[in-house]
C-alpha cells in the first residue's frame, strides 16, 4: 500500500474515532451513571414476601412506532394489592405496572405468596422487580472495548508506517535517500504552495539539512524554501519550483492527479507535478542530503543550495520567485540546473512573448433594420477572427539557431478567445491571446510591428466593408483594436561547450550508460534569469517524465534514484568536490 493509501486510511480512521468516540463517551457516560443509579436504587430496599389480596389486569392497545412503520399490540395495567410484614408489622402497598406486552402476573391469585421488596425509609413502598443495573453496565464494557480496538488499530498503523520508512532508509544497511514525491503530490488547492514547502521543511528537518523560508513582501502565503548543505559559499545551485497548472478534468486521469500513486505496471507515479517539477525537487534535495555527508567527511568549506520557488507557471518572469532571491543575493553558484524533467542536457530556453488583441465593435441588435442595411452596427468578432487567420498564414521569419535544431519562431495567435455577450446582438468586444516562441536571434520589436500592420490593415479594411454596405461616402470608424504586451521574457543559452554541460554529458553517459543531447529546449523556463546573472545554467536535467501539463502527467519511479545520483556526480565533478 503507498503512502497515500494510508494517509488516506489513517485520515478516516481518526475521523471514524473522533465520529465513534464523542458519542460514544456520551452514550457510555449516561449508561454508567444509570448504571451507578440503579445500583444505588437496589441497595434502598429489603427483600420480604408479599400476600396477594387484589389483583386487577386492565387490558388496552398500545401503538409503537418507528422512522418507517407503526404497529398495534396489545398492553396491560396491572394493579396488585399486597400484603407483608416488616418487624412484626403488616403493611399494604398496592403495586402498579404499565403497558405490559404480556400479562406477566396472569398466575397471581388472591392468598398467593411472591417475592417482592419494599423501601428502607418508606415501607409502605413495595415493588415485585428491582431496578436492572446489568444491562448499561454491558453498555459501558461495549463501548470501552471499541474505543480501545480502534485506538488499538491506529497506534498498529502508525508502528507499520515509522517501520516501513526505518526498512526503506536503512535498507542494505546504508543510509539511503528515501525519495516521497508522494507526500508532495498529495497536497492540492489554493495553498498547495505553502502545504509543499512545509513539507519540503519537514523532510529537511528529519534529513537535518539547513532550510530558509523567504516570502516575497505581502506573498507570505506563498513561501520560497531554500535548503543548504554546507557552511561555506555556494558552489552550485539546483532550482525547482512548486506550483503546478491546473487540472481541468479529474476524470480523464487514469488514477487521482493529486493522489501521488503509483502505477505497478509501468512504475510511473501519476500526478499533477509530478514530473514538472517535483520529482526533480525530490532529487535534488536527497542529493543534498548525500552531499552534506561527504562535505561533513572531507571538512570542506563550501556548500550547495536547492532553491524551491513559487510561480513559475504564471509565465516563467514572476518577481516572487527566482527572481526575488537573485536580487536579494539569496542564492547563488559557479553553476546551476533547473530540476525539470529528462535526461537530454538542457542547454538554454527559447524566449516567450505573450500579447493580447483587443478589438472594439458597435453593438446593435440582429433584428434590426439598421444592421440589416449595415447603417449601424460592427461585428469585433468577426474582426477578430480575420486577424487571428491572417497571424497564423503569415509566412514568420525562419530563425534558426544550432543549439536549437528543428526548433524556430512560432506564432500561435487565439490560444485564448473570447467575445460577443448575447446571440441576438452584434458583438462590440473581443479578446484572443497570441502566444510567441522566440529565437535567439529573433528582434521582438520586428514581431511587434508585423503583428500592428497586420491588425491596423484589417481593420481599415473592415471599417470600409462598412462604410460601402451602408452606402456612406462619409468615413466609417466603426472598429478599433488594440494591442497588449501581457509576457515577455527573453531566449537564453549557455555554450554546449561549457565545463558544465562535458560534466553532465559525462555523468550520464557514467551512470545511465546513455550520450544525452545537449540542446536548447521549446518551452520558455526561469533559466534565462540565471544566466543573465552570471550563473552559467542547464535549463532542463532531471528524471525521466511525461505529459507535461496534460493527462496522466508521470514521472518514472526508477529513475528518481538514478537521478541523484547523476546529480551528485554532475556537483562533484563540476565543483572539483573530491579530488
Amino acid at each position: 500500500m503507498n503512502r497515500p493509501c494510508i494517509y488516506a486510511l489513517l485520515h478516516w480512521a481518526k475521523v471514524c474515532l473522533v465520529l465513534l468516540l464523542i458519542p460514544g463517551l456520551i452514550w457510555g457516560g449516561i449508561a454508567a451513571l444509570s448504571c451507578l443509579r440503579h445500583r444505588n436504587a437496589r441497595n434502598t430496599y429489603v427483600s420480604t414476601t408479599c400476600q396477594v389480596v387484589n389483583y386487577v389486569k386492565i387490558q388496552h392497545y398500545c401503538v409503537d412506532c418507528t422512522l418507517f412503520h407503526c404497529t398495534t399490540h396489545q398492553c396491560f395495567d396491572e394493579q396488585i394489592l399486597v400484603t407483608y410484614a416488616v418487624n412484626n408489622k403488616s403493611y399494604e402497598s398496592y403495586v402498579i405496572t404499565k403497558e405490559s406486552r404480556i400479562a406477566r402476573r396472569k398466575k397471581l391469585q388472591k392468598g398467593a405468596d411472591h417475592d417482592c421488596y419494599y423501601h428502607k425509609e418508606d415501607v409502605g413502598l413495595a415493588i415485585f422487580d428491582l431496578p436492572d443495573h446489568e444491562s448499561p453496565l454491558i453498555v459501558v464494557y461495549i463501548i470501552t472495548g471499541t474505543i480501545c480496538l480502534l485506538i488499538f488499530v491506529i497506534i498498529t498503523t502508525l508502528l507499520y508506517i515509522q517501520f516501513q520508512a526505518f526498512n526503506t532508509r536503512n535498507h542494505g544497511g546504508k543510509k539511503q535517500a528515501r525519495v516521497d514525491e508522494e507526500d508532495l503530490l498529495y497536497f492540492c488547492g489554493v495553498d498547495a504552495e505553502r502545504f509543499v514547502a512545509e513539507r519540503i521543511c519537514a523532510e529537511c528537518d528529519h534529513l537535518k539539512l539547513k532550510y530558509n523560508v523567504i516570502s516575497a513582501p505581502g506573498q507570505e502565503h506563498r513561501p520560497n524554501v531554500i535548503v543548504t548543505a554546507g557552511n561555506g559559499p555556494s558552489k552550485f545551485l539546483f532550482v525547482g519550483h512548486i506550483d503546478t497548472v491546473n487540472v481541468e478534468d479529474e476524470t480523464q486521469w487514469s488514477l487521482p492527479p493529486f493522489g501521488g500513486m503509483i502505477d505497478e505496471k509501468t512504475q510511473r507515479m501519476i500526478g499533477r507535478g509530478a514530473c514538472d517539477n517535483k520529482g526533480g525537487i525530490v532529487c535534488a534535495l536527497y542529493t543534498l542530503y548525500l552531499l552534506q555527508q561527504r562535505i561533513d567527511q572531507e571538512k570542506l568549506n563550501i556548500s550547495i543550495q536547492l532553491a524551491c520557488v513559487v510561480d513559475e507557471e504564471s509565465g516563467a518572469c514572476s518577481s516572487i520567485g527566482v527572481r526575488y532571491l537573485l536580487d536579494k543575493k539569496l542564492i547563488s553558484g559557479d553553476g546551476a540546473i533547473y530540476v525539470y524533467p529528462g535526461v537530454n542536457v538542457t542547454i538554454g530556453h527559447r524566449g516567450l512573448l505573450r500579447l493580447a488583441i483587443d478589438v472594439i465593435g458597435e453593438n446593435v441588435h440582429t433584428g434590426s433594420i439598421e444592421w440589416n442595411t449595415k447603417k449601424k452596427g460592427a461585428n469585433a468578432v468577426t474582426a477578430l477572427a480575420r486577424i487571428l487567420v491572417a497571424l497564423e498564414d503569415y509566412p514568420w521569419e525562419n530563425d534558426k539557431n544550432p543549439s536549437f535544431p528543428n526548433l524556430t519562431l512560432t506564432v500561435t495567435p487565439g490560444t485564448i478567445v473570447n467575445g460577443g455577450g448575447f446571440v441576438s446582438v452584434v458583438p462590440s468586444h473581443a479578446s484572443a491571446m497570441i502566444d510567441i516562441r522566440l529565437m535567439p536571434s529573433t528582434s521582438v520589436d520586428h514581431v511587434l510591428q508585423k503583428i500592428e500592420d497586420i491588425v491596423t490593415s484589417i481593420v481599415n479594411e473592415r471599417n470600409e466593408f462598412y462604410r460601402r454596405m451602408a452606402l456612406d461616402s462619409s468615413p466609417s470608424i466603426r472598429l478599433s483594436a488594440s494591442i497588449t504586451i501581457k509576457n515577455q521574457l527573453p531566449a537564453a543559452t549557455i555554450d554546449s561547450n561549457h565545463p558544465l554541460v562535458y560534466s553532465c554529458v559525462q555523468a550520464v553517459e557514467k551512470i545511465l550508460h546513455v550520450t544525452p543531447t545537449t540542446d536548447g529546449c521549446g518551452p520558455a523556463n526561469e533559466g534565462y534569469m540565471l544566466i543573465e546573472s552570471g550563473i552559467p545554467t542547464i535549463c532542463g536535467f532531471g528524471p525521466i517524465g511525461g505529459n507535461v501539463h496534460g493527462v496522466d502527467e508521470w514521472v518514472s519511479v526508477p529513475s528518481l534514484a538514478q537521478t541523484v545520483d547523476v546529480y551528485f556526480d554532475i556537483v562533484s565533478s563540476y565543483c572539483h568536490l573530491f579530488q
